[in-house]
């Protein structure tokens, strides 16, 4: 009798292993936009790149949160020695607040992959000093520019800065005004749901100022801290987010974990 016996038959296994990034090797794509006048452009810097150059160095230091993070400066602009594209930026030359909402509504068109992250928003410096503008409505002013940039970027984080100070008595008494007004209009759009915070630059004297107004090295590495710190604390909000390539993100009911994916096909080959 003659057992009956199976066509020979071979198994291919395929295995294909996906590799993905650990928490602290995953990549985020963050744009940073610094929108304002002079001293966003960086005005009075021997570098011209004002406080965006020493924010750089900070945001890309060994011990920086954002150490892992791409970050890209954007604007229409460009000024100082940062090499492109981070010399971008969106700093007016003697604007007041209504024309830095005018300049703002090219960069906050563009979309693309990434909702524009975080703005770094200085603006009211030039408006302290205009005899035809009511300073007493430059608050209102500062509203109308934060809520068209929430409008156009709802998912950014929006740091709004207080004004550095002037050596001219006058226009520093209207910023002593100003200032005192700007975290109430800022953290009314908070508690309405927004991503907004404000950034005190306060610790800038004017024996910081290269011509009583504008900050000099000194002074701009004093508001790259307070940029930085205003960036932590919207990054621990949940606030700064991007675009995160390069691995997989599992959320469970009290866990959430990256971890490599293994996908196993199995071929009958006759």
């Amino acid at each position: 009798m003659m057992l009956y016996s199976p066509p020979m038959t071979s198994l291919l296994l395929l295995l294909t292993v996906t590799f993905l990034l650990s928490p602290t090797q995953a990549k985020t794509n963050l744009r940073i936009l610094p929108l304002g006048d002079s001293i966003t452009w960086g005005y009075g810097s021997t570098s011209g790149s004002g406080y965006r150059g020493f924010l750089l160095t900070l945001l890309t230091a060994s011990n920086s949160s954002f150490l892992n993070d791409n970050i890209t400066y954007i604007g229409t602009l460009t000024s100082g020695n940062l090499p492109p594209p981070e010399n971008a930026n969106e700093g007016h030359v003697g604007a007041v607040i209504t024309q830095i909402a005018t300049f703002a509504e090219v960069p906050l068109s563009w979309t693309g992959a990434l909702e524009g992250d975080v703005v770094l928003l200085m603006a009211g410096t030039n408006d302290m000093f205009k005899p035809n503008l009511s300073l007493a409505d430059a608050p209102n002013r500062l509203g109308v520019l934060i809520d068209e940039i929430v409008a156009a970027w709802p998912k950014a984080a929006v740091l709004v800065a207080t004004l550095t100070p002037s050596a001219l008595g006058s226009t520093q008494t209207n910023i002593d005004a100003y200032n005192l007004q700007v975290p109430g209009v800022v953290n009314a759009r908070a508690k309405a749901g927004n991503r907004t915070l404000v950034v005190s630059m306060a610790n800038i004297t004017v024996g910081m100022e290269v011509d009583g107004l504008h900050p000099n090295d000194f002074g701009y590495g004093l508001m790259a801290d307070a940029w930085y710190g205003g960036l932590l604390e919207a990054k621990s909000k949940g606030w700064i987010q991007g675009e995160t390539s390069g691995a997989v993100l599992i959320k469970g009911t009290s866990l959430i974990q990256w971890f490599g994916v293994v996908v196993l096909t199995l071929w009958n080959c006759v």
